[in-house]
């Protein structure tokens, strides 16, 4: 109220309003002004992390899950463009809309909730080269600062540029990007306006390179975790934070510093046949808030497989999160099963949005 006079004030009659509009649109409205920044800041939920749901893809569908100690998924898409005859992989999921790239390179975003399909421009005609793993071309990321969508296409070759394409502009563009070696296996993640690749450093073994995609900082290498000598590793997003992910660890980067939250134990129950697959932790995202994992397993009677989720230890001497045991005795809750067919599975973050694609094109 505003000095006792039993009128609200300017900032309560914004943080009533602020409250009505969409979170991923709240953020936009920060860059307005200071005051503006203020109020949503400290009278707002503005962050989507917190209702996130699981995405679950498929070849055949997509299934997402509200909460998993259901064991049954809150709604099926059906009508998932990915077929057994084009299939179509997921690149990314912010803020309820998902980016999938299919078998030709070709970018198509999609909002579930409103069935709203945008298919975005085709890349310039020198990058579109026939490549099977042109999921793992791309990236798609939400600047918060800005509020910004960009969709990030690093070539396979990654001759010295990177194409970036803002959902709300007309065409692609060039970004030039030095260290041109880019391992595809071990990830390529953008985070905000910062893009993540893994390349090959001295003595062959690999390194992480880190490059603002506005450009005003040169690209820097982001060095590994000093306590570990393990050269097996990929990179991951855990909770909105770059992420790497060993054999037995995992490190994520906190204000600008490396953290190890997570210890990993994975074993194989004795009585399980040699023949019986065991548990991995879900691609790209496993994280299920700050203290448990996701894994998954192939069904031994075929024709699908089976998600576990996994909770961290209160022993912290390790790990700071605590260490997590998968397999064996540490089975896990059986919290879904997917039925498939096929060997490709992936597995996102996903919040529901009504906000409209068609309001970025143009072109």
């Amino acid at each position: 109220m505003d000095g006792g006079t039993g009128f609200p004030s300017g900032s309560d009659v914004l943080a009533h309003i602020f409250r009505r509009v969409q979170g991923n649109a709240r953020r936009r409205l920060r860059l307005v002004c200071r005051h503006w920044r203020q109020v949503i800041d400290t009278r707002t939920a503005t962050s989507l992390n917190s209702r996130a749901m699981t995405l679950v893809v498929t070849v055949e569908r997509a299934y997402v899950f509200d909460d998993l100690s259901t064991e049954r998924c809150s709604w099926e898409m059906t009508q998932w463009p990915g077929r057994f005859w084009d299939p179509t992989k997921v690149v990314g999921s912010c803020n309820g809309i998902i980016c999938m790239c299919d078998t030709f390179g070709s970018i198509l975003l999609h909002n579930p909730v409103n069935h709203e399909y945008l298919a975005v421009p085709s890349l310039p005609p020198r990058y579109r080269t026939g490549t099977p793993i042109w999921h793992q071309t791309y990236s798609f990321t939400h600047d918060q600062a800005t509020g910004r969508y960009m969709v990030v296409h690093a070539p396979q070759s990654f001759g010295g540029q990177v194409m970036v394409f803002v959902l709300g502009e007309a065409s692609w563009r060039d970004v030039a990007v030095p260290f041109p070696t880019h391992n595809f296996k071990d990830g390529f993640v953008t985070i905000d306006s910062t893009m993540y690749w893994a390349v090959e450093g001295k003595k062959g073994k690999k390194v992480i390179m880190s490059f603002e995609l506005d450009g005003e900082r040169a690209p820097s290498v982001v060095p590994l975790p000093s306590s570990t000598a393990d050269d097996s590793w990929r990179l991951t997003e855990v909770l909105g934070r770059l992420a790497i992910v060993f054999r037995k660890e995992v490190w994520v980067m906190e204000q600008l510093r490396w953290s190890r939250w997570y210890s990993l134990r994975f074993w194989r129950p004795r009585n399980q046949p040699k023949w019986h697959d065991s548990q991995h932790l879900t691609r790209p995202h496993f994280a299920l808030g700050s203290n448990r994992v996701l894994a998954w397993q192939w069904l031994p009677t075929g024709g699908g497989c089976a998600l576990y989720q996994h909770a961290a230890s209160n022993d912290t001497t390790k790990a700071r999160r605590g260490t997590v045991d998968i397999g064996g005795s540490g089975q896990g809750t059986m919290v879904a099963k997917i039925t498939t067919a096929y060997d490709t599975f992936q597995r996102f973050d996903y919040v529901q949005t009504m906000e409209q694609l068609r309001v970025y094109k143009c072109w």
